[in-house]
């Protein structure tokens, strides 16, 4: 539908290891943000990604939850939804992020995320603040190298933009976007001109300032484009009945129907930009207005709006991704590195792990619900920093349409530096009341 973010890149960064080392990923990394709450194309847009991913195309390594102005709590069941999304793809440790309060209710009617929702696991985590989540993903990520498209509202990407210099990353959001975001791609508005479009009147103001402030490449995909698209006919058919998406889809419309695919054309271009069933007008800029409405203008500038060039193939692709399922042969990751036995602030610690059948990379990276200050570089190193507690590195291998995604982890407790006090004074021989 017209309403979610996403953003390319997991919180786990990319580093090759084991009988694979030295394999360069061509997946792109993303995040998803998204409302996933006004239609059933925000749980397409989630499991077009995850079906890329298991086509070893992209990468996603976070979902993060938005929402407009007029309904200020994010919905308790939007991101278990997505959760139970990651969950049926084989995807369980990619962190959810949401703006917060993430505690608000569900659609009166036509409750497809609810629906959704009801298969997430009872032991699915509370989602991280927005912010934290963006600046985790990021800052592990290789420069230049994420992709963020937003089909929702943007106040994420605004308060991302606005965050200052943390333990996370010396940079302030405007410089991490700049150093590590390679394309925002968004859903909303009209082009070459609208008089207002939903993802962009629930927040004009984030939307403006987004549009105004972004430091690098930005593709708007407009409700003409997605308006044209109708896809996801074929998953009552093809999905399982335990599957969240096939659900949704069935509780918003009923089996065998299809859906506006606005959302699906923002995911569909941000990881496959060069298929020629869409392509970029531009370069220009982007002027939002107060109460939503847009004017593009080509000349200076480093934004686009894309264009519908052949709406029959581009349905077919898209529908493909929709009925793309997660293979069921196991494999399995081992480490085969040792964490130091007693570890401290300011130690290191080389990590590396084998993974199994796919052919795909197995990647390292700290999970997100670590509590000490431990981080990754793209070797492999582990550093342990403050503040003190555990250190969770995870090992992730892709799945395919065969093989179903691994996971492990090893978790090491860093304990502090040890301290010695010396008394300067010398307790009297025979001392006396």
């Amino acid at each position: 539908m017209l309403l979610a973010c996403l953003v390319v890149s997991a919180i786990t960064l990319v580093v090759p290891h084991g009988a694979r080392a030295g394999a360069v990923s061509l997946r792109t990394p993303v995040i998803l943000d998204t409302d996933i709450y006004s239609g059933p194309d925000d749980v397409g847009a989630a499991a077009a990604l995850f079906a890329l991913d298991l086509r070893g195309e992209d990468q996603v390594i976070g979902i993060v939850v938005n929402t407009r102005t007029d309904r200020p709590q994010v919905a308790t069941d939007s991101w278990k939804c997505d959760a139970a999304i990651a969950q049926f793809y084989g995807y369980p440790n990619v962190p959810i992020g949401s703006d917060m309060p993430d505690n608000g209710p569900s659609p009166s009617s036509l409750n497809f995320i609810g629906a959704c929702a009801a298969f997430a696991s009872p032991y699915t985590p509370q989602p991280l603040p927005a912010v934290e989540l963006y600046r985790k993903a990021l800052a592990a990520q290789p420069d230049g190298s994420v992709v963020i498209v937003c089909s929702g509202y943007q106040e994420n990407l605004q308060n991302l933009l606005n965050s200052s210099p943390d333990s996370i990353s010396p940079l302030n959001g405007a410089q991490l976007v700049a150093q590590k975001v390679q394309t925002l791609v968004v859903m909303g508005g009209g082009y070459p001109s609208s008089a207002g479009e939903n993802n962009f009147q629930g927040n004009a103001g984030a939307a403006s300032f987004v549009a105004t402030n972004w430091p690098t490449k930005i593709i708007y995909s407009g409700y003409e484009v997605g308006a044209n698209v109708i896809t996801g006919h074929t998953v009552s058919s093809v999905h399982p009945a335990n599957s969240p998406v096939r659900a949704a889809l069935e509780a918003f419309g009923g089996a065998h129907k299809s859906v506006t695919s606005f959302d699906l054309t923002a995911v569909y271009h941000a990881i496959r930009p060069t298929d020629a069933s869409l392509t970029e007008v531009g370069p220009g800029t982007n002027a939002i207005g107060t109460y939503g409405a847009n004017t593009f203008t080509l000349g200076a500038g480093d934004q686009y709006y894309l264009s519908l060039t052949n709406q029959t193939a581009l349905e077919a692709s898209i529908e493909t991704l929709w009925d793309t399922l997660p293979g069921t042969t196991p494999q399995t990751i081992v480490f085969t590195s040792t964490p130091p036995a007693a570890p401290t602030v300011d130690g290191s610690y080389a990590a590396s792990a084998v993974g199994g059948t796919s052919g795909n990379p197995v990647t390292l990276g700290i999970d997100p619900t670590s509590t000490s200050g431990c981080t990754i570089n793209s070797s492999g190193n582990v550093y342990f920093g403050a503040p003190l507690g555990t250190c969770i590195v995870d090992a992730n291998e892709p799945g395919s349409t065969t093989y179903a995604p691994a996971v492990a982890q090893q978790t090491i407790n860093v304990a502090g530096l040890a301290q010695t006090i010396l008394f300067t004074s010398t307790a009297p021989t025979s001392p006396t009341i």
